[in-house]
């Protein structure tokens, strides 16, 4: 049963996460703009780095 449960957990966390994404790349758009005002882009990294802010949010909601 713990195996079915997880499974629909996880069959939600995609779900949601594909109705939230392009929220979470706004929110890194946004991001990335304060970044380039404030202290410049040095490599990809800075760009990725707030990909995943509703992906933590999520799995944290769904205890994953």
């Amino acid at each position: 049963m713990d195996n079915c449960l997880k499974g629909i957990k996880y069959c939600l966390f995609a779900c949601v996460l594909n109705c939230v994404s392009c929220i979470d790349g706004c929110y890194n758009c946004v991001q990335v703009i304060k970044t380039i005002c404030d202290t410049g882009i040095k490599g990809y990294a800075d760009i990725t780095k707030n990909t995943q802010f509703l992906h933590e949010k999520v799995k944290a909601g769904l205890g994953l």
